[in-house]
């Protein structure tokens, strides 16, 4: 018994260091490059300067149970400013998988983890995204193409939704600078989720004039 644990802990281990290397070489090769398609703005304008300054953990869910996001949400502290869950055992639907979330942000809005300066989103697998979001290897080299998925891993690796958790006031404000530069326009084209940054933008205010009030 101890040594089928012991393999079992080593196999998750190489499979939680693979994911790791992925997300980070995803995130260097098509969310922190300048381009064109964005208004000559990378992807995520912030995402450089929040991993060079290791303000990014990657951690994991592998149950079915939303128990470890809750645990995260209930302990966040600002030695992280984002903190990417690769999500194994995700809904398999879409729409269950975001409106999942969205009853996340409401919950953490109402104060049930305590903070309510959080918010959380997601990236599912048949999410329909835009270009570039996707990334497949050759000869351990990663190639950026458009597909209709978020990640394709290599070969027989696990396929895996991701969690993104951080504060709410930094990414409202983070929004509010970046919305006259044109920048969701480029990203999201006619497809930006109008109800989510509004969901989020009402939250925000919420959580300000609770602040205020104190």
């Amino acid at each position: 018994m101890v040594k089928l644990e012991y393999l079992a802990n080593k196999t998750n281990s190489i499979r939680e260091y693979t994911i790791r290397k992925e997300i980070r070489e995803w995130s260097f090769n098509w969310l922190e490059e300048p381009d064109d398609r964005y208004n000559g703005m990378s992807p995520c304008p912030y995402a450089r300067r929040a991993w060079n300054d290791d303000k990014v953990v990657i951690s994991f869910k592998h149950l079915k149970s939303y128990w470890p996001i809750f645990d995260i949400l209930e302990n966040f502290n600002d030695n992280k400013d984002l903190i990417i869950i690769a999500d194994t055992q995700y809904e398999e639907d879409p729409d269950e998988f975001h409106q999942r979330l969205v009853g996340i942000n409401h919950g953490i809005a109402n104060g049930a983890f305590g903070d309510r300066n959080l918010w959380i989103m997601g990236f599912h697998p048949d999410d329909d995204v835009h270009e570039g979001m996707v990334m497949e290897y050759v000869d351990d080299a990663p190639i950026v193409y458009d597909s209709s998925s978020l990640l394709i891993p290599p070969d027989d690796e696990e396929i895996y939704a991701m969690i993104f958790i951080q504060r709410l006031d930094k990414l409202q404000e983070a929004a509010y600078k970046l919305k006259p530069t044109g920048y969701y326009e480029a990203m999201f084209k006619d497809a930006e989720p109008d109800h989510i940054f509004e969901l989020r933008e009402t939250f925000y205010k919420q959580l300000k004039e609770a602040s205020n009030a104190h």
